[in-house]
């Protein structure tokens, strides 16, 4: 959505350069970068979610299914080994 934006605002704004061709150059070039730049922030954020979600999903499965570990180490130190 970010260079879109930049598009649109583009399209409604006038530049007051030298020429029409310099300042479509410059705007594709920023557009470019933008673009490149939201896509790898992007990617980054996505992959950190998803290894947000595995850790929430395997904790709350070590929760449930720890008991008979944890009853085990609770008889740690008792006569009854």
């Amino acid at each position: 959505m970010i260079p879109y934006v930049f598009g649109m605002a583009s399209m409604f704004t006038t530049i007051k350069s030298g020429s029409q061709e310099d300042a479509f150059s410059t705007l594709s070039v920023m557009i470019s970068i933008v673009m490149v730049v939201s896509t790898i922030v992007s990617y980054i954020l996505n992959n950190l979610l998803l290894i947000n979600q595995g850790m929430v999903y395997y904790s709350h499965i070590e929760n449930g299914e720890s008991s008979i570990c944890n009853a085990s180490i609770d008889m740690i130190g008792t006569d009854s080994e």
